[in-house]
């Protein structure tokens, strides 16, 4: 049976959290290497008086995650997942300061305890009450595909009916003057080299389920050894063989580029060698670890009907809606991931 995809919640750098929000107006805004998360009042999705006590990334994962269970009109999933590159910096940050301020004496542990990978998670279970299934993941930019995967096999062996599964990232000063320092950013809009950081959150709730207008996720594959654009055409073949797919019924692609001319060598001419419609969704979040999850995220709001935005910079154009949609993702040019999700016909 296969694994639908029910209810969906993103946090980014754009209103996206908004039900009406749609993304006619992103392209107009200055330019800035760096996209930080426009986030909701958190006041109407969480406790106020809890909120004093949670780190930016435990608020974004969890409004995000909130907002999905409502969606999908959820109080306790069976199950939750999350993903993360970094994991919660700014809490690891204020540890390590007092740390060293203080000589490495009169400690506090709650900067400490807030600040390990799996704190949205944990902070989501007890937030819904849920004494289910409960993991995290961290690996780099292929988390989300990671946690995808986990709960599709919970879900393909009828161990759990439902689960929650998220990804969140966050931007601090610290991590973004060491980005500037590797020379990971772009010092201006023209630059050919370096990347846009973003941060952001996304929720969904993922069934089993016989709807037949249902969106389901068809297949995933990730590798860590692609040498060049060849390598991800016989990547693509894989994925459609193994799920029955012609390669003509993929109707449009979601490319992870980061506008860095080097590390998007291979995935600009994997692009050019299909003639299937293809767009950049990093031009809306920004480059992080997890941003793939908001390529995930914006798929199944174009397999719903929602019209492609013009920043996408899609070439060539579209002739008809999507029905089955491709999300290929890199990070550096160093690890690639493919996510094949379809509208049921």
């Amino acid at each position: 049976m296969p694994v639908h995809i029910i209810s969906s919640a993103c946090i980014s750098h754009s209103p996206t959290f908004k039900h009406d929000f749609w993304f006619e107006n992103a392209e107009l805004e200055r330019w800035s290497n760096t996209m930080a998360a426009t986030e909701p009042d958190y006041k109407t999705l969480l406790p106020p008086a809890s909120l004093r006590r949670m780190s930016h990334i435990v608020k974004m994962g969890l409004g995000a995650g909130i907002l999905a269970l409502k969606q999908a009109g959820i109080t306790t999933p069976e199950g939750i997942i999350y993903a993360t590159g970094i994991g919660c910096i700014e809490e690891t940050n204020k540890f390590l300061d007092v740390l060293t301020k203080n000589n490495e004496t009169l400690l506090t542990p709650t900067a400490f305890i807030q600040s390990t990978h799996n704190t949205v998670a944990g902070q989501m279970a007890l937030f819904t009450n849920c004494k289910g299934y409960n993991n995290n993941f961290v690996h780099q930019n292929l988390s989300f595909e990671y946690a995808l995967m986990d709960a599709i096999g919970l879900l393909n062996t009828g161990a759990l009916n439902n689960v929650l599964v998220g990804s969140s990232d966050e931007l601090t000063g610290t991590y973004i003057e060491m980005m500037q320092r590797a020379g990971y950013l772009k010092s201006s809009p023209t630059d050919e080299s370096g990347f846009i950081a973003g941060e952001g959150a996304t929720a969904f709730i993922l069934a089993n389920s016989n709807n037949e207008e249902g969106i389901k996720i068809e297949g995933i594959e990730c590798a860590q050894a692609i040498e060049n654009h060849n390598d991800l055409q016989k990547m693509l073949g894989e994925l459609c063989s193994l799920n029955n797919i012609q390669l003509h019924e993929i109707d449009l692609i979601l490319s992870g580029a980061c506008s860095d001319q080097h590390w998007d060598n291979n995935l600009n001419s994997f692009s050019n060698a299909t003639s299937i419609p293809t767009g950049q969704f990093k031009n809306l979040c920004g480059e992080f670890y997890s941003a793939s999850a908001f390529g995930f995220w914006l798929a199944v709001q174009l397999l719903n009907g929602k019209q492609v935005p013009a920043p996408l910079k899609l070439q060539p154009n579209l002739t008809n809606v999507p029905k089955r949609i491709l999300i290929v993702n890199h990070y550096k040019g160093e690890s690639y991931s493919m996510t094949l999700v379809a509208k049921e016909r």
